[in-house]
């Protein structure tokens, strides 16, 4: 759920510079097509990483488990830092 949150921030901001939202799912992609240098030791990169791997039990029902208590927090800590990014 987070990382799908996080897709619609990217494509918001995608949007609203005048482009056209692919029809992803790849956090990665969204972020270079904003202008978002990846840096490998940046908090953006290392956010979009982990939500990209992470995939929603809701998206798709009987083929992940469910996140740990800690996993899904650190996926909302994750998600927090790709929304406060599209919203500069």
């Amino acid at each position: 759920m987070f990382s799908q949150a996080c897709e619609k921030y990217l494509k918001a901001v995608i949007l609203a510079e005048g482009g056209i939202a692919p029809r992803t799912h790849d956090i990665d992609r969204l972020i270079l097509l904003i202008g978002f240098p990846p840096s490998l030791d940046s908090l953006e990169y290392r956010a979009a990483q982990l939500l990209s791997q992470a995939v929603s039990p809701d998206r798709y029902p009987g083929d992940v488990d469910q996140p740990t208590p800690e996993e899904a927090k650190a996926l909302e800590k994750a998600a927090r830092v790709l929304h406060d990014f599209s919203r500069r």
